[in-house]
Order: structure tokens, then C-alpha cells, then sequence
């Protein structure tokens, strides 16, 4: 899966496929993440994100 980043609200998050459009704001303002907006999603998972 991919990692991508939304440049208008800020949100990524990972996808199979082709992605147009974010799927928290609707805008199609996304590109790749950085490499440390990789990390720093895969830390918000890896700590339970659906705990906090």
C-alpha cells in the first residue's frame, strides 16, 4: 500500500490503487507522504491510534 498526504487538511493515510481525492476533506490536493510523514504514520498505528 502507498502512503499518501493530503496538502489542504493535513490527513494521510494509505491506499491500494489509484487515489484522486482525500477521503477526510474531499479535495483532490494529495501527493506521496514524506518520508517522515511515513514514520510518523506508522507510529500513530503501531501505538493504537483507536485507543486514544
Amino acid at each position: 500500500m502507498k502512503i499518501y498526504h493530503c496538502k489542504n487538511c493535513h490527513f494521510t493515510f494509505c491506499r491500494e490503487g489509484k487515489v484522486d481525492s482525500c477521503p477526510d476533506c474531499g479535495k483532490p490536493d494529495i501527493r506521496p507522504a514524506t518520508e517522515q510523514e511515513i514514520q510518523e504514520f506508522k507510529n500513530y498505528i503501531n501505538d493504537g491510534w483507536d485507543k486514544k
